[in-house]
């Protein structure tokens, strides 16, 4: 059951697949409006849910991500030293920078990911608070990834 502030805090993508895959509408434009999209969608469940007897109702959770890491996810976690919470890592590469959720990733995985973004070339390395880690590194709360150029080259 969706309410219409979480259909609103998701993209036109998310919206398109919520449609097409739970509510089964046709014919959803990859270019409709965001508003237009909420709206099918709450008329969907309104018309979905009426036409259940209560006993059939069901409510369903989401489902795990198994796909590869193509899309930013932000997942907030217990810190058992009462330290402020945060879901974003600082992520830079030269003068380009930005805060990504990106905890618990691989620092393989956000360097695929910001390649582009960032202009992360394919032999710098990468940077922990400082100290140089290994691809396999996972990023945990407040880390700083920065991706550095190998000395003596240029661009």
């Amino acid at each position: 059951m969706y309410d219409r502030g979480i259909l609103n805090s998701k993209t036109r993508a998310e919206l398109r697949a919520i449609a097409t895959e739970e509510f089964g509408l046709k014919k959803v434009k990859v270019k409709e409006l965001k508003d237009n999209l909420v709206n099918a969608i709450m008329q969907a469940q309104r018309s979905s849910n009426s036409s259940k007897p209560a006993s059939q109702k069901t409510v369903e959770s989401p489902k795990a991500a198994t796909t590869p890491f193509n899309t930013l996810n932000a997942f907030l976690e217990s810190d058992k030293t009462g330290n402020n919470y945060t879901n974003t890592v600082t992520v830079s590469c030269g003068s380009s920078t930005g805060n990504y959720p990106v905890i618990g990733r691989k620092v393989s995985e956000v360097s695929v990911f910001l390649k582009e973004a960032l202009n992360i070339s394919v032999d710098s390395k990468p940077l922990v608070n400082g100290k140089e880690v290994t691809e396999s590194y996972v990023l945990q709360n407040k880390d700083e990834l920065e991706f550095v150029a190998v000395a003596g080259r240029k661009g």
